[in-house]
């Protein structure tokens, strides 16, 4: 499965959201790491400038998390396909006028893929986007939970 993931995950990972989102985030990605699924990110979008800037952080644990995101998931083909823009056709009207201009490349980002789901941490991207069936957006929280689940059942 061909996942888009909004910044959360670096927000979360950085320990912005505070402990309980981190230790659920490095387990995405531990889990992500051991099935066939993969990211896809854009290659100059806000989402790989955050991901390269989270590199810098002086705090030791943060420095080991980034590692975990970069050596494990985004340098290996078999865990994240990163996207040229110039590659990618432009987004379609309909879905670019309810989606907020800093978002867009997320959208981008899922068609140029193509992924699977969008998953996201914003209820309003979500909303924006829930009536129209060419984006399958989940909320992080609920993928995360079944995400889980599945890797248990497994």
């Amino acid at each position: 499965m061909d996942l888009v993931l909004n910044e959360w995950i670096i927000h979360d990972l950085s320990g912005e959201n505070g402990p309980r989102r981190q230790d659920e985030a490095v387990r995405f990605l531990e889990v992500l790491v051991e099935k066939c699924d993969r990211i896809v990110v854009l290659q100059t979008s806000a989402w790989m400038r955050k991901a390269y800037r989270m590199m810098k952080q002086t705090d030791p644990l943060i420095r080991e998390l980034s590692r975990l995101l970069h050596q494990e998931v985004l340098r290996n083909p078999q865990k994240s396909r990163v996207l040229n823009p110039s590659e990618i056709p432009p987004i379609p009207q309909i879905l670019l006028d309810p989606v907020p201009e800093d978002d867009r490349y997320l959208i981008q980002t899922y068609l140029g893929g193509p992924a699977d789901v969008l998953v996201t941490g914003d209820e309003r991207l979500r909303n924006a986007l829930s009536d129209k069936p060419d984006i399958r957006i989940r909320l992080r929280d609920d993928f995360l939970r079944e995400y889980f689940r599945e890797m248990s059942q497994d």
